[in-house]
């Protein structure tokens, strides 16, 4: 079972915080406590990817229009 929610809160002019609200759960004896981190810090790894990656896109599309 997986849910969640995302919301973004405008915290200052051209900043932007995102908050990240999930619950996973795998019911499974043993490993599913195990995978279920490992899932965890999976995402968290990537949505880290995803910051930096929407950074550089948005300083080469501003770099493009000068």
């Amino acid at each position: 079972k997986i849910s969640g929610r995302i919301t973004y809160k405008e915290t200052e002019p051209g900043k932007t915080m995102r908050r990240i609200d999930a619950e996973l759960l795998i019911n499974m004896p043993i490993v599913g406590a195990i995978a279920e981190k490992k899932i965890a810090e999976v995402q968290l790894a990537n949505l880290d990817l995803d910051v930096k990656a929407m950074r550089e896109e948005i300083k080469g599309m501003l770099a493009a229009t000068k």
